[in-house]
């Protein structure tokens, strides 16, 4: 009787410990747009009138190829509560170096999808 609410317990331990481990990361934004070049990237995302760059967390992860290439995922970390509806949405811009350590020659992409307009 004891090994079935061990193993029951356990699995919902893990479960509780991978649920964490996403809300860590944040939610990965789904982009209105993006501008890129060798120094910034600059992303439009929806706002409420409260984003700013802080509530963001860019993932860089590095890939091997011939040339160092890194794939960057954006992820929200936390909710914009405020109610103003901007249609528009805001731009955060994002020094390669300073802000994700990129720096030297190197490529990068982005992984997050882009919403369309009508």
């Amino acid at each position: 009787m004891k090994k079935p609410v061990i193993i029951g317990l356990l699995c919902l331990l893990a479960a509780s410990a991978a649920g964490f481990a996403e809300t860590q990361q944040g939610t990965e934004e789904v982009l209105m747009g993006l501008a890129a070049d060798a120094k910034t990237l600059t992303i439009r995302v929806e706002s409420g009138g409260c984003t700013e760059k802080k509530g963001f967390h860019i993932a860089v992860q590095k890939t091997e190829r011939r040339a160092p290439h890194h794939v960057l995922t954006i992820y929200r970390i936390g909710r914009d509560e405020c109610k103003a509806f901007l249609m528009d949405g805001v731009e955060l811009k994002f020094d390669l170096n300073k802000d994700l350590g990129l720096s030297g020659s190197t490529t990068y992409s982005i992984a997050n999808k882009i919403r369309g307009r009508p």
